[in-house]
Parts: C-alpha cells; structure tokens; sequence
C-alpha cells in the first residue's frame, strides 16, 4: 500500500493579500483625509473667532494691530448726533468680518 501525502496550504493567497494591502490603503487615505479636513475647519473657526475679537476690540477704542491683520474702523454719521462705526478685520488668509454699532453722544 502506497500512502500518499496530502498538500494542504494554509495562510492567504496573492490575490487575497493584494486585496487586502488595496483596502488598507484606501482607508488610510480616507482617514488621512479627514483628519486634513478637521485641522482646516479649526484653523478657519479659530481665524473667525480672532477676527471677530479684533473687530470688538475696535469699537471699544482699542487701537492695537496684530501682525497679518488689516482692522478699519469707519465713522459714518446719522441724524441727532450718533454716528455708525463699522470694524471691519480681514485676516492673513483673507477672511473678513464687519462689526457696526450705534455711537451717541452722551447728550442724546
């Protein structure tokens, strides 16, 4: 009697590992992505948040520039002796806000 040695392979065959070195990726990229994403919309909320601390700095009096920034304060006048200051800060990437309020004398 001829015994006969069976051939079992275990493990993952080449088009199983491509696969799975494809999906590997992939994920990782997406990941990449959104943690890319994340940083963007902090740094945008944190400029937005400044910019709008720079234009309320503005109308309260405070004459300070911070470096990168252009702050604008413009003095329109209105009936009866108050007038409506408008700040405006516009940040190193560009952003912009506006900030008006109603001045009056302290007669009116």
């Amino acid at each position: 009697m001829q015994m006969r040695a069976e051939c079992s392979q275990s493990g993952f065959s080449l088009v199983e590992t491509l696969l799975a070195l494809f999906l590997l990726a992939l994920v990782t990229s997406l990941l990449l992505r959104g943690e890319q994403a994340l940083w963007v919309s902090s740094r945008w909320q944190q400029e937005q948040r400044q910019a709008w601390r720079y234009a309320a700095h503005a109308l309260s009096g405070e004459t300070r520039q911070a470096e990168g920034w252009r702050i604008t304060i413009v003095k329109s006048p209105t009936s009866e002796g108050c007038g409506l200051w408008t700040a405006r800060a516009v940040g190193p990437s560009g952003r912009a806000v506006s900030l008006q309020r109603l001045h009056c004398d302290q007669g009116h």
